[in-house]
C-alpha cells in the first residue's frame, strides 16, 4: 500500500512539473513574439515619421519660394533639420538625469 501511495505521489510531482515547464516555455515564446512585434512596429513608426518630417520640410521650404532641386532648397532642407536636431539634442538633455 505504501508503494502505491509513493508512486502516486511522484506521478502527481512529475505532472506539476511538467505543466511549470510548460507554462515557463509558453511564457519565453509570448515574450520573445511581443518583442519582435514591438521592434517591427517601432520601425515601421519611425520609418512613417521620417517621411512625414520629410513630406513638411519639402512644403516648408516651397512656401517660402525656394523650387525643388535648387542650392537654396537643399540649404532650406539643411538648416531644417539642423533645428531639428538642436530641438532633439535639447529634449534628451532635458530627460538625463543629473
Amino acid at each position: 500500500m505504501a508503494e502505491t501511495i509513493e508512486s502516486r505521489r511522484g506521478s502527481i510531482t512529475g505532472a506539476k512539473l511538467l505543466t511549470i515547464a510548460a507554462i515557463v516555455l509558453l511564457g519565453f515564446i509570448f515574450m520573445l513574439w511581443a518583442w519582435r512585434t514591438a521592434a517591427a512596429a517601432r520601425a515601421e513608426f519611425e520609418q512613417q515619421r521620417d517621411a512625414e518630417m520629410a513630406s513638411e520640410s519639402r512644403a516648408l521650404c516651397e512656401k517660402w519660394g525656394m523650387a525643388a532641386g535648387t542650392p537654396r532648397f537643399a540649404e532650406c532642407l539643411t538648416d531644417i533639420q539642423t533645428v531639428r536636431d538642436r530641438h532633439a539634442a535639447r529634449i534628451a538633455n532635458e530627460e538625463e538625469p543629473f
